[in-house]
């Protein structure tokens, strides 16, 4: 594994490598499994970005090594029969779901609230900066 530690404190990556012909049988293996147990002894947090749930079975394979998962959802795309079935196949392989990020959500703020946000909110971010 290349570890590379880019200018971002407390930050390690492990870059995935070379693709192989066969990516089901190294992710379900013990050797992932030892791998995955010397990092949790190395680091606080780990995550595994793996490909989306539906077409392949990485994040299912890699579920059961891991504390739980958390679903990357775009809205307006991502159908709600999708995400079931995703949740559904997860959950049967030993996964647990930690939680949701919703992408691309766009909403409308109200004139009285983009007024205030844009007159006053610089003074939130000088005085947190004074305060430290």
């Amino acid at each position: 594994a290349t570890f590379v530690s880019p200018d971002i404190a407390n930050l390690t990556v492990i870059l995935a490598g070379k693709p192989i012909r066969n990516p089901a049988e190294l992710l379900g293996s013990k050797k992932m499994e030892s791998l995955i147990s010397s990092l949790k002894s190395r680091f606080d947090y780990i995550f595994i970005d793996t490909p989306p749930l539906m077409p392949v079975t990485d994040a299912c394979l890699l579920s059961h090594f891991t504390d739980g998962a958390i679903m990357v959802l775009q809205a307006g795309r991502t159908q709600r029969e999708v995400i079931v079935h995703a949740e559904t196949r997860l959950r049967q392989s030993g996964g647990k779901i930690l939680g949701y990020v919703v992408t691309n959500v766009e909403f409308h703020l109200p004139q009285y609230l983009y007024r205030y946000v844009h007159d006053y909110g610089h003074y939130a971010y000088q005085a947190e900066s004074v305060a430290k």
